[in-house]
């Protein structure tokens, strides 16, 4: 372990800076696609409640499909399209957070004394950034925290949006326990995951804990940095 190695506090700083932002983004992108989703869907809603006259052989073909599957037309707008959007950004959330985390291992690689890179491990994924971080690294990780619960617990959700056709199989009993227990979460009777308007918030909240407060163990140094300086020692 080579202990002196410490991260320069002006990249660690950087790093912080970033997650931040980047989360913050997120967090809006979240709030404004759910708003114009909700607008879309009254929007639509009243459209087939009310379409008034057709204007031509495109708009009767299409009164004729929503007088025939009414339900099913406002199922696509009011479920359909939300939970194709919700999953998208769900999964980006998760997948800034892995990749991130992951560049913060990759760059404290020289404090081990192994050549094991994050990748060589059996165990990917968020686990495996833990695994790494306290196994070859020696650096203190937040793994005993509710965030760090909750972003596994979404990360597993994630692998079955991803991996599984959003399915969670029978025998996946302990899953399929705690989404019952979820208010943002739900399963249809096929088994299939349904995210609500506050499960990718809810998802960012969690990342953001998790993510500056693996930062903040990492050791770092206060020494200038390529003529760029650095902050003062906390």
């Amino acid at each position: 372990m080579a202990d002196s190695w410490l991260l320069p506090a002006i990249q660690r700083h950087s790093l912080e800076t970033r997650v931040a932002l980047v989360l913050k983004d997120m967090e809006e992108l979240v709030r404004l696609g759910e708003s114009g989703l909700r607008d879309m869907a009254a929007s639509y809603r009243r459209l087939l409640e009310d379409p008034g006259e057709p204007s031509g052989p495109c708009d009767e073909e299409w009164l004729e499909d929503v007088a025939s599957n009414y339900e099913y037309s406002v199922w696509k707008a009011e479920g359909l399209l939300p939970q194709y959007t919700r999953r998208a950004w769900f999964v980006s959330i998760l997948a800034f957070a892995e990749g991130e985390m992951s560049l913060v291992c990759e760059l404290c690689r020289p404090r081990a004394a192994t050549d094991l890179s994050l990748r060589d491990l059996r165990q990917q994924g968020l686990r495996g950034v833990s695994v790494y971080a306290k196994k070859v690294l020696e650096i203190p990780f937040p793994d005993c925290s509710e965030a760090w619960s909750d972003l596994l617990f979404y990360w597993d959700i994630r692998n079955k949006l991803v991996h599984s056709g959003s399915r969670v199989a029978a025998e996946d009993s302990s899953l399929r326990q705690r989404i019952a227990t979820h208010e943002s979460l739900a399963l249809d009777t096929h088994g299939v995951i349904s995210l609500g308007d506050a499960a990718c918030p809810e998802t960012i909240a969690a990342a953001r804990k998790v993510m500056l407060g693996f930062l903040e163990t990492i050791p770092v140094s206060h020494k200038l940095v390529d003529g760029l300086g650095c902050f003062p020692p906390e």
